[in-house]
């Protein structure tokens, strides 16, 4: 099964293949582009649906609207994320005294790598990864920048949590720029190595 990342970056792969095949003439490098892709692309699963979608854009005469359409095959191949209950997301946060959860729209969950929501009353936003573990913390200052996890330039905002409680009251908190619209990030993260960065930042330390 794909993961939703994996997903958006076949599609990213296979527009930019598509965008070559219209703008460089040169048949050798065309080819060479296209190979590079599919090694890429078979790396990253083994199913029937992905062999058959990359062998289809050795077409030259593909154009972006025509991928849109064979790409929607691999969407049934994907892992959705897991549909936690409202009480398990509580459980992660049990120290905020009061929290609103959303319901993860069902629709929705084959692009999400990490479901999150922004409650503006209390500028916090609560993140959950797909094992079910939750983190929050506290949103200030947006900007346009390039956000940590999935690492393209978008409306971010600083996201510090706190990681560390020491004696006597005082706290360590870290914090990264992340998007403020998390559905918008979902559908632009094409690996892991964002969400694995951000998690590391903001994980509480023992």
């Amino acid at each position: 099964m794909l993961k939703p990342y994996e997903y958006h970056f076949i599609k990213a792969a296979a527009l930019r293949c598509v965008n070559v095949y219209h703008t460089v003439n040169d048949r050798t490098t065309q080819e060479l582009i296209y190979n590079q892709m599919a090694c890429e692309l078979l790396a990253l699963d083994s199913s029937k649906e992905l062999s058959e979608f990359v062998l289809q854009l050795k077409d030259k005469s593909l154009t972006r609207k025509k991928v849109e359409l064979l790409i929607e095959p691999l969407k049934n191949t994907i892992a959705l994320f897991p549909d936690f209950s409202t009480q398990h997301i509580k459980n992660q946060f049990k120290k905020v005294k009061k929290i609103t959860i959303p319901k993860c729209d069902e629709t929705r969950r084959d692009e999400l790598t990490y479901f999150a929501w922004n409650d503006m009353s209390s500028s916090r936003k609560y993140v959950i990864n797909s094992n079910g573990e939750g983190y929050y913390g506290t949103m200030f200052e947006q900007v346009k920048s390039i956000c940590t996890i999935c690492e393209k330039t978008s409306v971010v905002t600083l996201f510090l949590a706190t990681t560390k409680k020491k004696k006597g009251g005082n706290y360590t908190k870290n914090g990264t720029y992340i998007c403020v619209d998390s559905d918008q990030c979902n559908r632009q993260i094409q690996s892991s190595r964002g969400f694995e960065k951000f998690e590391s930042i903001v994980k509480p330390r023992k």
